[in-house]
């Protein structure tokens, strides 16, 4: 056999292979860019209200989902630190999330196709939603009000209990 028979032989066995792993090398290419994108629109979605599981579990994912994305983790860990502070300040935390954001949205290649100073810090929030919060907001305090006044009360029985025992006791 000559040279070029050797060849045809070696590209006829070679080929599926090859074929086989580049098909496996872009399958997981795109689903680890799914999984990003997945990330990436939670966060997008949340980041008006981000006080719900989902967002807790979105952010509890970066760090296996960006595993190869140094700035995304170093972004992560920056707004992580903030949340862990005893008296957080809300306009850090909205700055490092929003920073957050803008960091995964480089890293899926969006760094020069959103106005990330109109998009991402001003979600859209409707006004009926703003004021159910308001709601939510005064009945909260109400109820607080009402605990502390049961409590009040209780503890104003329990010394003219205690007083009316003593004067008794004399």
């Amino acid at each position: 056999m000559e040279l070029k028979d050797w060849i045809n032989i070696i590209a006829i066995v070679l080929s599926p292979i090859v074929a086989v792993l580049i098909t496996m090398w872009l399958t997981t290419r795109n689903e680890k860019r799914k999984e990003k994108m997945e990330v990436f629109k939670q966060l997008m979605i949340s980041r008006a209200v981000s006080g719900t599981i989902d967002y807790v579990k979105t952010l509890n994912s970066l760090d296996v989902v960006f595993a190869d994305s140094p700035r995304v983790r170093a972004a992560w860990k920056d707004l992580f630190s903030e949340y862990s502070k005893a008296n957080a300040d809300n306009y850090s935390i909205l700055s490092k999330r929003t920073k957050l954001i803008e960091t995964i949205a480089k890293d899926l290649g969006y760094d020069d196709k959103i106005a990330w100073d109109e998009i991402i810090s001003n979600p859209y929030i409707p006004n009926w939603l703003v004021e159910e919060w308001k709601q939510y907001d005064l009945v909260r305090e109400g109820q607080k009000g009402f605990v502390e006044l049961v409590k009040n009360a209780t503890q104003n029985t329990i010394k003219n209990d205690k007083t009316k025992e003593d004067e008794g006791n004399k």
